[in-house]
């Protein structure tokens, strides 16, 4: 058949998928430590990649640090979230460079009072 064999680019062709990252402060009655951040990682269609407990240390940074690399292709192309900008993690994600937004839950609570359909 003509036309049916594929190049070699083709086979190793990969799919470009843009992921992002949630932290949040893991509930101190579930994990009996406040020093526990959730992390999840999510791909443009909101498909959950990964979800994990981490430290709010150095370990804690590392792990998330090597997560992140495993899902993207540069050290900053992984666009983070957290609730807070007073954990440790958070703090050495900006001092990395990496793209960090902070919402807090009174700035939350304000953007649904200002834009919520009533």
């Amino acid at each position: 058949m003509l036309g049916t064999r594929q190049s070699r680019e083709e086979d190793n062709a990969v799919a470009l998928v843009r992921v992002y990252c949630g932290l949040a402060s893991a509930d101190t009655e579930v994990a009996g430590n406040g020093g526990w951040l959730t992390a999840a990682v999510v791909d443009d269609s909101g498909r959950l990649l990964e979800v994990c407990e981490i430290g709010d240390d150095a370990n804690g940074y590392a792990t998330l640090s090597s997560l992140l690399a495993e899902r993207s292709s540069t050290a900053s192309s992984v666009a983070v979230a957290a609730d807070s900008d007073d954990h440790l993690v958070t703090m050495l994600l900006t001092t990395a460079g990496r793209p960090l937004s902070v919402v807090d839950d009174d700035a939350a609570d304000d953007f649904a009072e200002r834009f919520a359909d009533d």
